[in-house]
């Protein structure tokens, strides 16, 4: 069985890469290390409402729509689109 290595990018790449906002980019990578919605609101003392925003904005701007594939495509990155 292969054992793959993933390296996420880190969270200037994020910001960079999406056009997130420092807290969107800070929301994002405390998602991509695995907390939960009530972590991030712990950890970066705002409102669970605010973290929500944050995260809607997120998925509008990465073209996603589940929390999984979202979390994927923070730990691996874009694909390259075909031509």
């Amino acid at each position: 069985m292969a054992v793959f290595t993933l390296s996420a990018p880190e969270q200037t790449t994020l910001l960079e890469l999406f056009a997130f906002t420092p807290t969107e980019g800070r929301v994002a990578s405390l998602l991509r290390d695995g907390k939960s919605t009530q972590e991030i609101t712990q950890t970066l003392k705002i409102a669970t409402s605010t973290v929500r925003f944050h995260l809607a904005r997120i998925f509008e701007k990465t073209g996603t729509s589940r929390q999984a594939q979202l979390v994927r495509l923070l730990l691996v990155g874009p694909t390259p689109q075909e031509p």
